[in-house]
């Protein structure tokens, strides 16, 4: 039996919602757990199908739903969701001029976002202010051709557990440095990035599975009319200073970042 008719047998799709903290976003338990996820992904490399591929990525985007609109609205973090839909652009990184992942992600059926994101309110940096955070993230995206998969646990570990770990080596500075994976690893990454935009994260500390940008850390004055945002794109930063008029925000400036 095909995939995806085993798929259309298993339970109905969840989607996210805000929590009563009012900062805070419930977990996505989605349907398949990690082992599920990895033995169909094993399945399909070792068949060599890109058909089974998609199968798979197809049940994850029907599987988890983006949290919805009158929810956000709602919500006390509404400005985290607009300033993120703002600066949210997987086909276009000149907020810091990565032309070759630019180049890379223009190809993409399918995106993967990401599931938390932080924010504070120490915009002018003078104070020990928390951080809160929203986990569970699932903003509504909609880019024409092309299908959001929002970001799980289980997704996350079964593709990590599929990859495996890279090795890193140290060189006499941190860009010398390098994370070196196997040949079996890059013809598994190689498979994987048929349809989506894996790599490696520095350091070997693991894999970058979301397709970035990353909106890193949202830092709102106490009134939210001001925004200074960290973005990531690998292992290189950008910053993006925020204002809002009339209700709305407005990308004041950007600024190229440093490698990591």
């Amino acid at each position: 039996m095909r995939l995806l008719l085993v798929f259309s047998m298993l339970a109905l799709a969840v989607s996210c919602s805000d929590s009563d903290k009012g900062f805070d976003m419930e977990p996505v338990y989605p349907v398949l757990n990690a082992g599920q996820i990895g033995e169909k992904l094993l399945s399909a490399y070792e068949a060599g199908s890109e058909t089974r591929l998609q199968e798979i990525l197809d049940y994850w985007s029907n599987e988890v739903h983006p949290n919805s609109v009158a929810d956000i609205n709602r919500s006390n973090n509404y400005d985290v969701y607009q300033v993120f839909e703002l600066l949210y652009n997987p086909f276009s990184y000149s907020i810091i001029g990565n032309s070759y992942l630019d180049a890379v992600n223009r190809k993409l059926e399918y995106i993967v976002i990401q599931n938390t994101v932080y924010f504070d309110y120490n915009y002018y940096f003078d104070s020990e202010n928390t951080k809160d955070s929203i986990t569970g993230f699932c903003p509504p995206v909609s880019i024409a051709n092309v299908k959001p998969l929002y970001h799980t646990p289980s997704y996350r570990e079964a593709i990590g557990n599929f990859l495996g770990t890279g090795t890193y080596i140290s060189g006499k500075n941190e860009l010398d440095a390098e994370t070196v994976l196997s040949e079996e690893q890059l013809n598994r990454l190689a498979f994987l990035n048929k349809k989506l935009a894996i790599f490696p994260a520095s350091k070997g500390n693991g894999w970058y599975i979301e397709t970035h940008p990353y909106i890193s850390t949202i830092h709102f004055d106490n009134n939210k009319e001001k925004a200074f945002v960290i973005v990531r794109i690998g292992d290189t930063n950008g910053e993006a200073l925020l204002e809002k008029e009339n209700g709305n925000w407005k990308v004041i400036s950007l600024q190229s970042g440093i490698n990591w």
